[in-house]
């Protein structure tokens, strides 16, 4: 999609390893304390699972209602092309994330924590942008950061992670980098 929408999405299974509860602490924090910043943002929570609960009292309770739009769709081929920025928060691995690459696939900036082979998906500040402190607060400042760059700067993170899934992701790659493993052990 050419017409972005200011939307940052985070979609996930609602589990633990996945840290769905940082994205909404994250809101909050910025919530609380940025509210001119983010009033012309929307912020997608999409997924269900055994935290979904959890997840649903924390939005009422923290009057996070009007400001995270709440989904389930499991498929994100309608979402992805509008929204702006994925957020992976998950605790061991982000490659390969079939979620981050299909939002990466529709041109999609990524946040996400610097776990695992991270820096295989996301290039900071060239496709998108690793938190500083690997906690709730360094993921709203990462995405204070990321709102407060440029729409030239957003667009040319979101044009990069589309060339990556083109260029760098493909099947063509992945067979000459598992060669190269093998060969190497």
């Amino acid at each position: 999609s050419i017409n972005k929408e200011n939307t940052i999405v985070f979609a996930s299974r609602m589990h633990f390893q996945k840290k769905p509860d940082w994205f909404l602490q994250a809101i909050l924090i910025l919530k609380d304390n940025y509210p001119d910043l983010i009033k012309n943002w929307n912020f997608l929570f999409v997924g269900d699972g055994d935290l979904s609960n959890d997840m649903e009292s924390f939005i009422v309770d923290n009057n996070l209602s009007k400001t995270v739009e709440r989904a389930f769709s499991y498929d994100l081929s309608e979402i992805y092309p509008k929204t702006s920025c994925y957020v992976s928060t998950q605790d061991y691995e982000n490659f390969p994330s079939l979620s981050m690459m299909e939002a990466m696939s529709c041109a999609n900036s990524i946040i996400a924590r610097n776990v695992g082979q991270t820096n295989l998906m996301v290039k900071n500040k060239v496709n998108g942008l690793i938190l500083e402190e690997d906690s709730p607060m360094g993921l709203a400042m990462t995405i204070k950061k990321y709102i407060e760059l440029g729409d030239d700067v957003r667009s040319s993170m979101q044009n990069e992670s589309l060339k990556m899934v083109q260029e760098v992701h493909t099947p063509r790659e992945f067979i000459k980098q598992i060669e190269e493993f093998w060969i190497n052990l």
